[in-house]
């Protein structure tokens, strides 16, 4: 009779469970737990999907924004451009920070061509610049005044003059770009050019790089405030010539693995050259006396050979002097011309 009885509970409660279960999916019910499992998946899905959109790939960022600015005649692209290099340059692996800075500097370049177009008028206004030029000019000479080119050439007072001579676009462009880091730089004879100061390399590039990269960067950038040559002549002393040559050719020495070392050997040999057979109108060489078989020099030339042969006897450089010094033919060639890498004067060197 018990057992009777248990059987027919039990029954009555599989059925009961049965119907629960029926009524549920007929309902359309699920149980809580998958509910919760359901949401905490789409919870991940839109984690994951709001992560790629707030965190976008930052090289392919800069380097879609550097592909627009190259294409653009827009100052505010290369404002866009300056503020995402200062936000994600340093997110970048060192290889892609290197490329990245080339890319850069090329577009940098496209961009002042574009907006300066096919009739140049940004960069062809060497009228005007020569008449400002001689104003300033006529007022040194006035007052005795012997100064740099750099500081002597009245930049703001041609830049204002320029700006009210361009169309809307050209004008907009440089009243802007001169509040950045490009400026107006004298090229001797005339000619004026429209560039990225490389100061700006050393503030948002440099400290992104290598020790020995910094060093390079800094360096350039010191040498290239200004030219070394105006009007065919040799414009700073014999010996920063000298010191220029030397510490190109000690860098490559000291830092053979730099990202930079074959630019900086360029350079050497660039500058050196210049050291030891000068410019159209600055020569070291005075005359050649054919009784002795050898050059005469130029006393401050000749001074700053004797300086860089005691300073650096086993340099290259030093080499170059002495088989100059004692060359038995005028036109004896002790080193070929070389013209500086591209990227040394994307980078800024003149």
């Amino acid at each position: 009779m018990k057992r009777s009885v248990l059987n027919l509970l039990l029954g009555s409660l599989i059925v009961a469970v049965a119907g629960g279960g029926f009524y549920y999916y007929q309902q359309g019910f699920k149980p809580k737990a998958h509910l919760t499992l359901a949401n905490s998946s789409s919870l991940a899905d839109a984690s994951v999907v709001t992560d790629h959109v707030l965190k976008p790939d930052p090289y392919v960022l800069l380097k879609d924004s550097i592909k627009t600015l190259a294409q653009s005649k827009q100052f505010s692209d290369f404002i866009k451009t300056d503020q995402l290099l200062q936000q994600h340059l340093n997110q970048l692996s060192l290889a892609q920070r290197y490329e990245v800075m080339e890319s850069f500097l090329r577009a940098v370049n496209q961009h002042i061509s574009l907006v300066d177009g096919e009739k140049r008028e940004l960069s062809l206004n060497d009228e005007l610049f020569l008449e400002t030029i001689s104003e300033e000019d006529q007022a040194n000479s006035d007052t005795g005044s012997d100064i740099k080119p750099k500081q002597r050439y009245p930049y703001e007072k041609f830049a204002t003059k320029l700006i009210s001579t361009l169309p809307p676009l050209q004008a907009n462009w440089l009243t802007q770009a001169l509040n950045y880091d490009f400026e107006i730089l004298n090229i001797g004879e005339g000619f004026y050019t429209i560039r990225l100061n490389p100061n700006y390399l050393v503030k948002h590039f440099a400290p992104a790089l290598s020790r020995t990269d910094q060093i390079f960067i800094k360096a350039l950038a010191q040498q290239n405030q200004e030219q070394f040559y105006y009007d065919a002549g040799i414009a700073i002393t014999w010996k920063e010539l000298g010191e220029r040559a030397v510490f190109w050719e000690q860098y490559a020495q000291k830092y053979p693995k730099s990202f930079f070392a074959k630019d900086a050997k360029v350079l050497a040999d660039y500058y050196l050259y210049f050291f030891i057979y000068g410019m159209d109108n600055t020569h070291p060489l005075q005359y050649f006396d054919e009784q002795e078989n050898k050059p005469v020099i130029e006393s401050e030339a000749e001074q700053a050979f004797m300086l860089i042969k005691d300073k650096y006897p086993n340099s290259n450089v030093s080499q170059k002097i002495r088989q100059f010094e004692n060359s038995v033919m005028s036109d004896q060639k002790i080193i070929e011309p070389v013209e500086p890498t591209e990227r040394s004067i994307l980078m800024g060197q003149l």
